[in-house]
C-alpha cells in the first residue's frame, strides 16, 4: 500500500497570486491557448454530441438559446468563442467566468461585450451565485485544479445545483484529484 505524500500547505494569498499571475502572462497564455486549442475542442465536440438537436420548427419561431457558464474562461478562447458561433446550428447565451481581470477585458475585446450573447464575470469562481437550474451547460476545463481540494467539492457542490436536470457538465482534473473524488 502506498502512503500519500502530504499536501504542501496552501498560501492564504494563493488566489491573489493565481490573479497577478495570469493578468502577467494574459497576452501569452492567449496565443498558447489559441495554438493549443485542439483537445479543449475535442472535449468540447464530445459535450455538443450529448446535446439535443435544433428543433426543425418553422424560421418564424425563435430558438431559446441554450445558457451555458464557462468557469475558467480566459479571454474565451476556443470555448466561449465556439458556443458563441452556435455550433451545429444550437444557439448559447454564455455566462464566461474568469480570475483575470485582463483575461475578461481580452475576452470582451475579441468577442465582444453584447449581454444578450455574453455575460463576462470577473472573479473567484467560488463566490458566484446563480439560482438552481440555471444552466444547460457547465464546463470548467483547466479551472478547477486551480482550487485547493476542499473549495473544490464545494464548487462540485454548486455546479450540481446550478445545473438544469438533463444538462451537460465538462470539466478535467489532475490524476491525484481523480483518485480523491472516485473514493
Amino acid at each position: 500500500m502506498s502512503q500519500r505524500t502530504p499536501s504542501p500547505p496552501i498560501p492564504d494569498n494563493l488566489k491573489d497570486r493565481l490573479k497577478v499571475s495570469y493578468d502577467l502572462i494574459a497576452q501569452k497564455y492567449n496565443e498558447w491557448t489559441a495554438y493549443n486549442s485542439s483537445v479543449r475542442l475535442t472535449y468540447l465536440d464530445h459535450l455538443l454530441d450529448l446535446l439535443p438537436s435544433p428543433s426543425t420548427e418553422p424560421k418564424t419561431k425563435t430558438t431559446t438559446p441554450l445558457r451555458a457558464l464557462e468557469l475558467g474562461c480566459g479571454a474565451g478562447i476556443p470555448i466561449t468563442s465556439t458556443l458563441l458561433s452556435s455550433p451545429r446550428g444550437i444557439p448559447f447565451h454564455v455566462t464566461a467566468n474568469d480570475l483575470s481581470s485582463t483575461q475578461i477585458a481580452l475576452g470582451k475585446e475579441k468577442l465582444g461585450d453584447d449581454e444578450t450573447k455574453v455575460r463576462w464575470i470577473q472573479g473567484d469562481m467560488t463566490t458566484l451565485t446563480f439560482d438552481e437550474n440555471t444552466f444547460d451547460v457547465i464546463i470548467a476545463l483547466y479551472s478547477l485544479i486551480h482550487l485547493p481540494r476542499e473549495e473544490q467539492k464545494a464548487m462540485l457542490g454548486s455546479i450540481y445545483k446550478w445545473l438544469k436536470p438533463g444538462g451537460v457538465v465538462l470539466m478535467n482534473f489532475g490524476e491525484e484529484e481523480r483518485r480523491v473524488f472516485l473514493k
